[in-house]
């Protein structure tokens, strides 16, 4: 298929003037992804837009497999 430009998995990302560091959660307009390395300040890097991450959570969370989980800034 000559459009085929990838599985969506993985999305380039251009960074602003800030460092990431590998597993940060990086937001979009659209949803979350996660860094899938350190991505220098001004430069583009790798993140993860699909699949099972482990992050950090508030310790009062109460969390049970296979409740819907929502991203809130």
């Amino acid at each position: 298929m000559k459009n085929f430009k990838g599985s969506g998995e993985m999305m380039e990302y251009q960074n602003g003037g800030t460092a990431r560091v590998s597993g940060e959660v990086i937001e979009f307009a659209f949803g979350i992804g996660v860094a899938s390395a350190d991505i220098a300040a001004n430069a583009k890097g790798s993140v993860g837009m699909c699949g099972v991450f482990k992050l950090a959570k508030e310790a009062a969370l109460a969390i049970t497999q296979g409740d819907i989980l929502y991203w809130n800034t």
